[in-house]
């Protein structure tokens, strides 16, 4: 038996508690195209799943 993570989404313009939801839709602008975001709690902060380079 295979288990698969169950993600939940959050579609919004503000960042969700990521101890609720896996994925957050980020709805504000970014000129950069990254719209999904996970939690990474060693940066402590949401980043997107295509990240690549620390934009701050």
């Amino acid at each position: 038996m295979v288990e698969y993570e169950n993600p939940s989404f959050r579609a919004s313009k503000y960042a969700p508690n990521p101890k609720e939801f896996t994925y957050w839709i980020n709805l504000s602008a970014d000129k950069y195209g990254n719209v999904i975001n996970t939690y990474d709690p060693a940066k402590n902060k949401w980043i997107p799943l295509n990240y690549t380079v620390d934009k701050d």
